[in-house]
């Protein structure tokens, strides 16, 4: 898996295109008051976001926490990680940690020993 920097609407900086905000959300079974509620935004914000030529993304924290996000399902259970968002609500610091953790376990599984 290469290194790329995501912007928050869900492309690489190369173009390619990666899990857009709605997507992601619905992959981790999570609803857009869940969603927010994790970001520390409205339900209102997510609605944009995940409209269709919307004109608006994700800025900063919440920026950085979607791409984080975008990275833990690609290593790890979808489930396990819409159900770390759920338990850890706004408390963004255990949560990311929970994140690593969990991003940090699966690599160990994975990487051959010898």
């Amino acid at each position: 898996m290469s290194e790329r920097m995501l912007t928050a609407s869900g492309e690489t900086k190369e173009g390619e295109n990666m899990l857009r905000i709605r997507e992601l959300r619905e992959l981790l079974n999570l609803s857009r008051v869940e969603l927010a509620r994790f970001l520390g935004v409205s339900e209102a914000t997510v609605i944009r976001w995940e409209s269709d030529g919307s004109i608006t993304e994700p800025k900063g924290l919440q920026a950085v926490l979607i791409n984080e996000l975008r990275q833990a399902i690609m290593n790890s259970d979808h489930d396990e990680v819409g159900r770390i968002v759920r338990l850890c609500g706004v408390n963004h610091a255990e949560s990311l940690e929970r994140l690593l953790d969990l991003a940090r376990a699966t690599k160990r599984e994975s990487t051959p020993t010898g």
